[in-house]
């Protein structure tokens, strides 16, 4: 074991766990989480909006008084905005300048003007309007504040600041969050200059929306309603089903599809039209896909009796409809894609929403898959370009996208962006801007609960659900991480592993587990005196100056440091009772690269791995720790190996390997009972002092 490994583990940065990441990786997940459930930005947004054309301005510089359309039936001016026939907002506040105000901001939550583009339907407008009243509450009537020009300008941070605490001392999460959504809103739209300038606060984003406060109202998310939990089991089980049907059984089908359109010259129309009974009868029966009784695809097919005419001598007409019921398909591919992608990558709801084509990369002198990812939430990239990472793909995975790619390069699919893009013709050729990529994840998982029967799947649960679900189970699952993407090494699959935090955290939790207890009795045995072994005489002596380190519950953040260090590096882990007897461990991280193994790696290799086989465990390993307990162990197998090299039936190369396990055997009962005779002369000494 690397001792001095354990020691100093080394961690970037400051601001880390005992888990070995940054707590605020883990905290931007969980604000991830309250943004999805929540429905608002609890981040400054200011670089979404850079750029933007304010369209209010521009419509209030052309008609002063408000007398332009917010919807069909409604003048901006007016003292109610009728959105649809049950979405309305209403503008009745008493304080001056406040209907103004409200307005402005009110307008930039129409679906049309909403510049984050996180609002959806006038539903959600709706709902804000009335929102709307607790900013009027906690910032005006609190204040004793109206909303005239001159008052807005005395506004600063503290205001600001102390609204929010009262809108959080208030107990309800609601309040809390909608004071802080539209005191984030009206920074931004100020910042920006996006509405009047007499309505405009004078405040830096920056002194109200910070890291603190978002931690704080995650933190208030956490106790008031608690965060996702994983995927069940049963939710799984759905999801793989859907996604098994329609990437191993669906996408050969639109394949064969896509050929015959091509063939038949015919995808270049969204109608097939003929004259032909034949011709239609090919086209109804080849474009009808049923498999296992799922409707996967088929052709609308009208026929019509038509007059002859002097110029067109026929009397029947066939049209095939066909790309709706193709993009309908895809979308379902996709969806599938999705919940394969989104379960073994981990990536976060952004992250998955901006991916193309062209981000499935594929290495044809390995012959491996793998997706470039742009990660948002891990860099500080001032641009808020994001930072780009690699992650490996199982090849089965990299196939499907592929066949994918090819089922939609045909007719006009081939103007969806990103790669889970919808192929309904209304959303073709959206652009990769971040809200987009908020919708059309929002809308794949949508899909995806209506068809399964499912409820609260959010894409912060596949994140979750292969780290608490496979790894929790027992750290041993590791293995088949390793298997899925083909590694050949344990370390591999460890070093894939620290992609993800919450994987990460799941094998420490579980590796944590499995390991305190022993090696707690490791320091426990150790710190008694009686111990053998060149492993045990290394670690003893790094303890030695460490005295309280391991004492009590000091020890689990220990471990918990040690072991994260380990994964996040790479390294294989093993700490463990070995099969030579009660007092026996084995312990070690090593590689051995290119050198000798050890007897339980040497007989035991899992595709050129690491892993240890306990079964094989030898008593002439450098890797043995044997305790005070161990002597009964050792007794028990000096006779038997004495029994052996007596019986004089052994073939020379078995004696010569029998009689070395004797003489270690012997030699390290040896050390036990000189240390232990040795601890116990001590002690007597000092109950003589003692006495004396």
């Amino acid at each position: 074991m690397k001792i001095n490994e354990m020691e100093e583990p080394r961690f970037e940065g400051a601001q880390h766990s005992a888990l070995g990441f940054s707590q605020d990786e883990y905290d931007e997940d969980e604000l991830d989480v309250v943004e999805e459930e929540l429905g608002l930005e609890l981040r400054s947004s200011d670089s979404l909006l850079k750029g933007t054309r304010s369209v209010l301005l521009a419509k209030l510089a052309a008609r002063p008084t408000g007398a332009f359309h917010v919807s069909d039936d409604s003048l901006y001016s007016d003292a109610t905005w009728k959105l649809t026939e049950d979405n309305v907002v209403k503008f009745d506040s008493q304080i001056i300048g406040v209907n103004n105000l409200k307005r402005s901001i009110m307008f930039h939550l129409l679906p049309e003007f909403n510049p984050w583009g996180r609002s959806r339907s006038h539903n959600t407008t709706h709902v804000a309007g009335y929102a709307f009243g607790l900013l009027e509450k906690y910032i005006f009537s609190n204040n004793k504040l109206n909303a005239t020009a001159a008052q807005i300008a005395a506004i600063d941070a503290t205001t600001l600041n102390e609204a929010l605490d009262k809108a959080k001392e208030s107990g309800f999460l609601t309040t809390y969050k909608h004071v802080y959504f539209f005191v984030n809103l009206w920074l931004q739209l100020s910042a920006q200059k996006l509405i009047p300038q007499s309505l405009r606060l004078n405040i830096a984003a920056n002194r109200v929306i910070t890291k603190e406060r978002a931690g704080d109202i995650l933190e208030h998310y956490r106790r008031t309603v608690g965060t996702y939990k994983p995927l069940s089991e049963h939710e799984l089980m759905k999801l793989i089903d859907y996604a098994l049907f329609w990437t191993e059984k669906a996408l050969p089908a639109l394949l064969k599809v896509r050929d015959i359109l091509i063939v038949q010259k015919v995808n270049v129309s969204d109608r097939i039209k003929t004259v032909q009974a034949s011709r239609a009868a090919f086209f109804e029966e080849n474009l009808t896909v049923i498999i296992d009784d799922v409707e996967v695809m088929k052709p609308n097919v009208n026929f019509r009796e038509l007059e002859p005419t002097p110029r067109f001598n026929f009397s029947t007409f066939w049209t095939i409809s066909w790309i709706r019921p193709y993009a309908k398909a895809l979308d379902s591919v996709r969806n599938a894609i999705f919940v394969w992608i989104a379960l073994i990558t981990g990536a976060r709801k952004r992250e998955l929403g901006i991916l193309t084509d062209e981000d499935i990369l594929f290495d044809e002198a390995s012959g491996e898959y793998s997706v470039r990812v742009t990660r948002f939430k891990t860099t500080n990239d001032p641009n808020f370009a994001g930072k780009q990472d690699v992650l490996p793909l199982p090849t089965f995975l990299g196939e499907i996208v592929r066949d994918y790619i090819s089922a939609r390069d045909i007719r006009s699919f081939a103007k969806v962006r990103t790669l889970f893009g919808s192929h309904n013709h209304s959303q073709l050729g959206k652009s990769k801007s971040s809200h987009n990529a908020y919708l059309t994840l929002e809308a794949i998982i949508q899909q995806l609960q209506d068809a399964l029967g499912l409820k609260g799947v959010h894409c912060h649960r596949f994140r979750k659900t292969i780290a608490e679900i496979l790894i929790n189970r027992d750290e041993r699952n590791i293995d088949i991480i390793r298997l899925l993407f083909g590694h050949t090494s344990y370390s591999m699959s460890l070093r894939y592993i620290a992609r993800n935090p919450y994987i990460v955290r799941s094998v420490v939790r579980a590796i944590e587990k499995s390991f305190t207890d022993d090696f707690a009795e490791i320091v426990s045995g150790l710190s008694s005196g009686v111990y053998a072994g060149a492993r045990a005489d290394e670690l003893a002596g790094r303890l030695a100056s460490r005295e309280t380190l391991f004492a009590g519950k000091v020890i689990r953040a220990e471990i918990h440091d040690y072991v994260s260090h380990l994964v996040r590096s790479g390294e294989p882990i093993y700490i463990h009772r070995t099969s030579l007897g009660a007092g026996t461990y084995c312990l070690t991280t090593d590689n051995y690269p290119g050198g000798p193994k050890p007897p339980c790696i040497a007989s035991y290799s899992l595709a050129g791995g690491s892993l240890p086989n306990p079964r094989n465990c030898h008593v002439e390993c450098g890797n043995l720790i044997l305790l005070d307990s161990a002597k009964t162990a050792l007794h028990q197998n000096i006779t038997f190996y004495s029994k052996l090299v007596a019986s004089g039936t052994l073939k020379e190369r078995t004696l010569a390997a029998i009689t070395k396990k004797l003489l270690i055997s012997e030699r390290r009962l040896n050390e036990l009972e000189a240390r232990s005779a040795s601890v116990e002369e001590i002690a007597g000494l000092s109950r003589k002092a003692g006495h004396e």
